[in-house]
Formats: C-alpha cells, structure tokens, sequence
C-alpha cells in the first residue's frame, strides 16, 4: 500500500488517537502507546520529563516521519490495552484507531492474556513457540511478565501511565520511560535486539542520567521488569536467572530449549544483510511473532 505524503509527521497523524482510544475503551481500561514513536520522543534531548504530571514533553525535532526512510515501509504503533479482550473487542481497537489515524501506520494491538498454571503437554508445545513474552493476569488481579519457562510478577504500579504531549498540544498514553526502556529487553527471547542497539544506547543515557527513574528502576516499582530482563539474558548466556523467576516445576529440558532459542534468533538478528530484508514490508508482517517491531 502507497503512502499518502510520506513526510507526514507521526504526531500529526495520531493526533486524535486518545480521543478514539477514549471512544471505543470503557473508563477502567488503559491504553499505552508503545514503539518507536515514543522512544523518538524519550531519546531526543530537546524533550522534557515533568515527574510531577507524568508527562513527556515531546520537542518537535522528535517528530518521525510516517514512511521509514530506509525503505519507505508504513512505521509500526503498537497499543497495548491493560486488560483481558476479546477478539472481537481487539478488533474493534484496532479498527477504530486505524480509522484515527488514516491509515498512514501500521497498527498492531496486545492484550492481557489470563495467567494459568501449564499443563505438561503445554510446556512441552511451548519449548518450540515462546518466542517473546507475553503479559497476564490472574484471577487475583495480580499481573506477570511471561516468557516459557520464565514468570515474573509485577506491580500493578509499574503500568501508571505517562502522557506524551505532543507539539500541537495533543497527548496520547505511554509507559513510564523507564518502563518504556525496560520493555526492549523484555520483549524478545534473544534479549536486546541488535537492530534496537543504537536506540536503546541512546534511551539508557537519557533514562539512566536521570535519578528518579534510576530510583525506580533499582529500587521501586519497575524493579521486578530489571529482575525480568536479567533472568531473559542470563539464561540464553548461561550466566545469572533469579530463581523467583524460575516455577518449580522447571525442567533442565525447559531451560535448555530456552537458551537454544535465544541464542537461534541472536545470528539472524545481528546479521545485516538479514535485517535489512526483514524489514520490508512483506518480512515484517512474516517475522512478526520473532522479532515484534520498531
């Protein structure tokens, strides 16, 4: 599909984005923004961190373009609603925010899945098809960061949302930015991406020369996503894994297939002349469920 004047900004393009998300979710559920356009907003030293309202204060040199410059693909915005959907109601979302914004992004939407103990046919389907985590719940209400065989409770705190506020004076949810840096570690099986590197090098000087989300991360709220992130290295490496991260009923098999994925989608992943296929159009779409997006 063409792109309609492809130097368009993002922001310009997701303008009405809250309104819509506001329209189409009820009062209880919460919506982030996800994905490059936020981190483009976090890792330009013109914007602004107010820890007192929540909100980035997004320079207008963060704004993106809406075609990659690279090969002229549509840019990816995930939305992640904080709540368990059904498929229906995913698909209303994520048409009524594709309406929103005109087409111009591809739109991709994530849940929360419901947190049940796996059954030992389960674990064994999932040595082959965890590939990145997922979030859940249980019937408690307590939330998890997921990725077979690892699980990681986490405070609901951890998602008090951010507002992004645009140049225009619009605003859409985000993650904490910490939280926001955090999730690139967290994501994929593989850990830190290769591709991500440059921006998330740049997204850790400016989260972590900052003292309140260094507070956060270490000692507060989002200590449990760093522990998350840590158990995810440490075992493809073969190093450190927390072992609160680690169900009891964890196999030696379980923890093995787990590094050899890892380590799998690491070559392909910092191969360049892959990468560069990968993100085409039609590589994207396909690759999906491997490498989730930018």
């Amino acid at each position: 599909m063409s792109i309609t004047n492809p130097s368009r900004s993002c922001y310009e393009v997701i303008s009405e984005l809250d309104a819509a998300a506001q329209g189409v979710l009820r009062p209880d559920q919460t919506y982030f923004v996800l994905g490059g356009i936020a981190t483009a907003a976090i890792n330009d030293p013109e914007s602004v961190f107010d820890h007192q309202s929540s909100s980035l204060l997004a320079s207008p040199s963060s704004a993106l373009p809406v075609a990659r410059k690279e090969n002229g693909t549509r840019r990816d915005i995930d939305i992640l609603v904080l709540d368990v959907l059904s498929k229906e109601q995913a698909g209303l979302v994520k048409q009524t925010i594709s309406e929103a914004v005109g087409g111009a992004l591809e739109i991709s939407v994530f849940k929360i899945d419901k947190h049940r103990e796996p059954s030992p046919l389960r674990r064994l389907g999932r040595m082959a098809s965890a590939w990145t985590s997922k979030r859940t719940i249980d019937s408690k209400g307590q939330l998890y960061y997921e990725l077979a065989p690892l699980v990681q409770a986490v405070p609901a705190e951890s998602y008090q949302p951010w507002r992004l506020e645009m140049p225009g004076g619009k605003a859409v949810s985000m993650l904490n930015p910490a939280a926001h840096m955090l999730a690139y570690s967290i994501w994929s099986i593989s850990g830190e991406r290769h591709k991500d590197k440059q921006k998330i090098d740049v997204m850790r000087r400016r989260v972590e020369g900052n003292p309140f989300f260094m507070e956060q991360i270490h000692y507060g709220n989002l200590r449990s996503w760093l522990d998350f992130a840590t158990a995810i290295q440490g075992l493809v490496e073969d190093t450190y894994v927390p072992l609160e991260t680690l169900p009891s009923y964890t196999s030696r098999l379980e923890l093995e297939a787990f590094r050899m994925r890892g380590q799998l989608l690491r070559l392909p992943e910092s191969n360049e002349t892959i990468v560069k296929y990968a993100q085409s159009g039609f590589f994207q779409k396909l690759l999906k469920p491997f490498i989730g997006s930018s």
